[in-house]
């Protein structure tokens, strides 16, 4: 698992990125996973239950050192909650937690370099 991990997901998906830092001063955005719900529709009238989604995210998450959650509605939010009650492990990773609308690999990387503390030492002074 790498160092540095960006989570964008909605209700129904959730897609990983590790950011590879092979070449100095560079940051390349791997896409690791993409994560479906199974449940995208409550017959009930009830929201659906993403628990088994969140917690199959936060599995994909582990051994991650700095993890940032993105996303434009209140999924991110809730992940983040789940963490914090279901996978303190994981959770005790998350340096932030943004609003952003289908980012951008720019607009990832520049998220990246912003909220990853250890960002610096790995890029060294090329930024």
């Amino acid at each position: 698992m790498t160092q540095h991990a960006i989570v964008a997901i909605d209700h129904h998906t959730a897609r990983i990125y590790h950011l590879d830092g092979a070449t100095p001063g560079e940051l390349k955005l791997s896409e690791a996973a993409v994560r479906e719900t199974d449940n995208r529709h409550a017959t009930d009238g009830k929201r659906p239950d993403h628990h088994a989604f969140f917690h199959e995210v936060a599995k994909a998450l582990g051994g991650a050192k700095e993890i940032l959650i993105v996303g434009a509605g209140t999924a991110k939010e809730e992940l983040k909650h789940h963490l914090d009650k279901h996978d303190a492990e994981v959770a005790k990773h998350v340096v932030g937690v943004e609003t952003i609308d289908h980012p951008t690999e720019p607009q990832l990387l520049a998220m990246a370099k912003k909220r990853f503390k250890t960002i610096d030492a790995w890029l060294g002074d090329k930024r």
